[in-house]
C-alpha cells in the first residue's frame, strides 16, 4: 500500500513539475494568424516576436498597430535564434526544413493545422490556449466567438428567406473559392451557397468570364488588398463589361469589396468576417 501511494505521489509530482515546462514565457510567432491568436492569449511580455511586416499591412492584418511593438522574424533563422524563444508557434503550412533548424537548435516547436472552416478555428485556439498557458482566456474567446455568431444566425433567421442566395468570391487575379476553404465555409455559416463548389472550378484556379456568367451569383464578394492590386480598376471591369450585365449581382448591385483580412483570417478575427459577409449579403444593421 504504501509503495502504491508513494507511485502515485511521484506521478503527481511529475504531472505538476511538466505543467510549470509547458508554461513558456518566451514565445515567438512564425505566420500571421499565430500572430493574432497569440496577441489576443497572452500579455505582451510573453511575447518575444512576431512573423514579419506582413502583420503591419492593415489589409491583411487585423492586429496593425499592436504588431508594430514586436520584434519582426520575417523567417529568418539568426534573427528567430537571437530572440532567445523557448517556443516557436507556427502553422502547417511553414516549410518543414526551417521548422527542423528550430529543432536542431533546441527550441520548442508548435505546429497548428491551419483552420479550414469556423470549427476548426476554435480548436486551433483552445489547442494554443493550452499550450501556451492561456487555456482560460482561449475558452472566453472562443466563447464570445459563439456568442457574435448566434447574433448573426438570429438576425439571418428573422428574414425569413425562401432561398439561399449564391454567395460567389471574386478576386482581381480572376480567382474564386471553391469547397474547402475558409471562406466557403463562411458562406455556409451565413446560410447562403457558394456556386463554385461542384462547379469544376478549384480553389485559386483563373475562373472564366464565361463561367463565372453559367454561374450567375446572386452575390460576389470582391476581397481587397490596396497594396498589391489595382481594385477599381476590377470593380470597373466587373460592373461596366457588357458581357456581365445579366449577372443577378451585377444587375441588382450586389457586388462588395470587403478587406482581405476579413474573409481569409485564420485567427478568432474569422467572426468578424462572418458578421461583415452576412451585413453586405442580407443588408444587416449592426
Amino acid at each position: 500500500m504504501k509503495k502504491v501511494i508513494v507511485f502515485f505521489l511521484s506521478l503527481f509530482i511529475f504531472a505538476l513539475s511538466f505543467g510549470n515546462e509547458t508554461k513558456y514565457t518566451r514565445i515567438a510567432s512564425l505566420n500571421l494568424s499565430s500572430d493574432e491568436m497569440l496577441t489576443a492569449l497572452l500579455p505582451p511580455d510573453k511575447i518575444i516576436g512576431l512573423s514579419g511586416k506582413i502583420n503591419e499591412d492593415a489589409d491583411m492584418s487585423n492586429i496593425p498597430e499592436i504588431a508594430k511593438k514586436f520584434p519582426k522574424i520575417e523567417k529568418n533563422l539568426e534573427t528567430l535564434l537571437d530572440l532567445n524563444p523557448d517556443i516557436v508557434i507556427g502553422a502547417d503550412w511553414i516549410d518543414k526544413n526551417f521548422i527542423q533548424s528550430i529543432k536542431d537548435a533546441g527550441v520548442d516547436v508548435f505546429i497548428y493545422k491551419t483552420p479550414k472552416s469556423y470549427e476548426e478555428q476554435k480548436n486551433a485556439i483552445l489547442e494554443l490556449g493550452k499550450v501556451v498557458g492561456a487555456e482560460e482566456k482561449s475558452q472566453l474567446i472562443v466563447k464570445e466567438m459563439d456568442k457574435r455568431l448566434e447574433a448573426v444566425h438570429k438576425k439571418i433567421a428573422s428574414l425569413n428567406l425562401e432561398k439561399k442566395p449564391k454567395v460567389m468570391l471574386y478576386t482581381p487575379f480572376e480567382t474564386t473559392s471553391a469547397e474547402d476553404t475558409s471562406f466557403n465555409d463562411l458562406v455556409n455559416i451565413i446560410d447562403g451557397i457558394n456556386p463554385v463548389v461542384g462547379s469544376g472550378v478549384n480553389s485559386f484556379q483563373k475562373i472564366s468570364k464565361e463561367k463565372v456568367i453559367e454561374l450567375d451569383p446572386d452575390v460576389i464578394i470582391v476581397p481587397i488588398w490596396t497594396s498589391e492590386v489595382d481594385n477599381e480598376k476590377f470593380f470597373k471591369y466587373l460592373i461596366e463589361d457588357p458581357s456581365f450585365a445579366d449577372i443577378t449581382a451585377v444587375k441588382n448591385k450586389q457586388v462588395y469589396g470587403i478587406p482581405y483580412k476579413k474573409i481569409s483570417p485564420s485567427s478568432q478575427y474569422m467572426i468578424g468576417g462572418i458578421e461583415e459577409m452576412a451585413r453586405k449579403v442580407y443588408h444587416l444593421e449592426d
